[in-house]
């Protein structure tokens, strides 16, 4: 083989890898409803979830209109006390990152639905702390943080929503509807 050979060979290699298509992520345009913690709808939008690589993990996120992304910790991922403390400069700065996995059989008019919660604290850095709702396919059904007075829901399909509403309906502590508190009686402010 000539020179000229290897080379259209080499071409033709690179255009056949170039046109492989990739393959398609799981994907889900899911309605996405911002509530407060007594339940009520505060903005309803929607938002595409996709599970794939995102900043070299495999994970889920939701990618809004504006094209932010949020990501959600896997339901997969083995959850454990993590501790790391770094010293930078001659400041010591503890990054902890605990989260603790539970799960629970909840009762919708599809059957029963296996629903697994993910609860995960920081320290050193913030007091915030998350909790994410999995379906047991692992895609991300609901998510919120104890500091605020939101929480946020995504549904699919009917049985997604059903789901939710089992979730909201929980009265075993499995998921906490704080309510919001109650206004400074007046003269006491």
């Amino acid at each position: 083989m000539g020179i000229e050979t290897n080379y259209l060979l080499l071409i033709a290699i690179i255009y056949l890898v170039g046109c492989n298509p990739h393959e398609p992520r799981p994907r889900w345009n899911v309605t996405v409803n911002q509530k407060y913690r007594s339940g009520e709808i505060i903005k309803t939008d929607s938002s595409i979830m996709e599970y794939g690589k995102y900043r070299n993990f495999n994970m889920f996120y939701e990618i809004t209109k504006n094209d932010d992304t949020l990501t959600f910790i896997s339901s997969s991922t083995i959850t454990e006390s993590i501790e790391k403390n770094i010293n930078t400069n001659g400041f010591q700065m503890n990054l902890a990152l605990r989260s603790i996995r539970d799960s629970t059989y909840l009762h919708t008019p599809f059957g029963m639905k296996k629903i697994i919660k993910i609860y995960t604290e920081t320290a050193g850095i913030s007091d915030a702390t998350a909790t994410t709702y999995f379906l047991s396919s692992g895609r991300p059904i609901l998510y919120s943080w104890d500091s605020w007075a939101r929480y946020f829901t995504y549904s699919h399909t009917k049985q997604d929503q059903a789901i939710i509403e089992a979730i909201e309906k929980d009265t075993t502590g499995f998921f906490h509807l704080r309510k919001p508190p109650l206004p400074v009686p007046p003269g006491n402010e």
